[in-house]
């Protein structure tokens, strides 16, 4: 994080023309055997529940589907741009849900890109008429590339004689990930999830002989659900409260995201903060949806808040979810799934 800055500051100080910024990039990617990688960051954390646990596979008495696009930091135009898609349900004939999230991350408009394909499974256990516990596994495929034909090194500068010698060639790997998660479901109003990722810890290095493994990340989230008015028969008039709580560890990297979401349906708002340990203010959060007859739409935007001696500036970040819930036809199905709090 300090090198981006560092990159940016001399960006924007024309001391570095935009032309060398992904030069910048790709000399720390490669010349660094301590580099410290970092899963993307989404904000919505509360929709896009399988990005964060498998646990949450088939959590619902019905299918799910689930996409959502994030453009962080849009104003070094496309520097971190992350898609994904999944859908999952619960089975009755394998007494568990099941879910499949892909995913791409893509950085440097496309200098690294990374592509997974998340398999999951969960297995909800009732434990009394209050608690439900699921547990979940998941195992992903994941590609990481490098196409260095996008790279612009400095001895091809298109005004000045160019005398480049390097060769890059275009570079890719291919390889495994495991992960676990588990929800505890309080009175069909609270939740306690935990998950972690990259068990098997496995090495995403290319183009060197050099080994890094992935960090284990960890993700602990609370959310509870008050509604406004309990005895109103009338959908469009309920009220609900929706206040969470997140902290994401991944080995230097630590950040915790609360605040809360307000739905007066069919719309959504809330406010959220992110901090670091030390409870240094990091992102304001605004977040506005729809939500009706199954389908939500979310928008969301970070306004950074960066420190005084930075002093660069703010670039925040877009994010955007769409969820679609399909109704089971069949009434005869019966499903061990409990209703858990709606966000």
């Amino acid at each position: 994080m300090k090198f981006l800055l560092l990159i940016n500051n001399l960006y924007h100080c024309k001391i570095l023309k935009p032309r060398y910024l992904l030069v910048g990039m790709f000399i720390f990617y490669t010349g660094s055997v301590k580099l410290s990688a970092q899963d993307p960051v989404f904000s919505q954390f509360m929709f896009n529940q399988l990005c964060f646990n498998p646990a949450f596979a088939g959590s619902l008495p019905y299918p799910r589907f689930t996409s959502g696009y994030r453009n962080q930091w849009p104003g070094l135009d496309r520097a971190y741009v992350s898609y994904y898609a999944s859908y999952d349900q619960f089975v009755n004939w394998l007494d568990g849900g099941v879910g499949v999230n892909i995913s791409r991350d893509v950085q440097g408009k496309g200098v690294f890109s990374k592509t997974a394909m998340d398999l999951m499974y969960s297995f909800p256990i009732e434990i009394n008429r209050d608690l439900i516990v699921s547990l979940g596994l998941q195992a992903s495929l994941v590609q990481k590339k490098l196409s260095a034909s996008d790279l612009v090194l400095p001895d091809q500068n298109p005004y000045e004689s160019s005398t480049q010698q390097e060769f890059i060639p275009n570079q890719d790997k291919l390889y495994p990930d495991f992960s676990a998660g588990t929800t505890f479901r309080i009175k069909e109003q609270y939740q306690i999830n935990f998950s972690v990722y990259h068990l098997n810890k496995p090495n995403e290095m290319i183009g060197t002989e050099q080994k890094f493994s992935t960090p284990v990340s960890c993700d602990i989230q609370f959310f509870g659900r008050f509604p406004g008015n309990q005895n109103s028969r009338s959908e469009k008039s309920t009220t609900t409260l929706q206040p969470g709580l997140m902290a994401q560890i991944q080995k230097a990297n630590t950040y915790v995201g609360w605040g809360s979401n307000i739905t007066v349906s069919p719309f959504i708002g809330g406010i959220w903060l992110r901090n670091n340990l030390s409870l240094n203010l990091n992102t304001f959060i605004f977040l506005a949806g729809y939500t009706h007859s199954g389908l939500s739409l979310v928008y969301s935007y970070d306004l950074w808040v960066p420190k005084n001696d930075q002093g660069i500036k703010n670039y925040g970040a877009h994010e955007v979810t769409f969820i679609y819930l399909f109704q089971y036809n069949d009434p005869r199905k019966k499903m061990r799934i409990v209703k858990c709090p709606k966000f």
